[in-house]
């Protein structure tokens, strides 16, 4: 036997190992371990917001050193949670749930 069909029968041995390796890995954590539930950090997502903004529009708040923040896209908003008003410049918190 020469020396490539040697090198080339120990990679083809190597790559069949690693194959078989990476086989039983993916048996043994996708399908062969108990499921675990994942723990819940209890957080609520009450509000996403984005394209925060300076909003002049009402006084005493229409100057360039003191105005309101407003945000102009809102993908999520909950309104069990939370209350928007005042042209989306005024936040209330409706209901506050202690986490623990």
């Amino acid at each position: 036997m020469s020396c490539r069909s040697a090198g080339t029968v120990l990679l083809g041995i190597i790559a069949l190992v690693g194959l078989g390796l990476s086989g039983y890995m993916f048996l043994k954590y996708e399908f062969l371990s108990p499921i675990t539930p994942t723990k819940d950090s209890g957080l609520i997502l009450v509000g996403f917001w984005d394209d925060l903004d300076e909003n002049t529009d009402y006084t005493p708040w229409n100057f360039n050193d003191d105005w309101l923040v407003e945000f102009s896209d809102s993908p999520f908003n909950d309104s069990n949670y939370i209350s928007v008003s005042n042209g989306n410049t005024r936040f209330a918190l409706l209901q506050a749930d202690l986490i623990g």
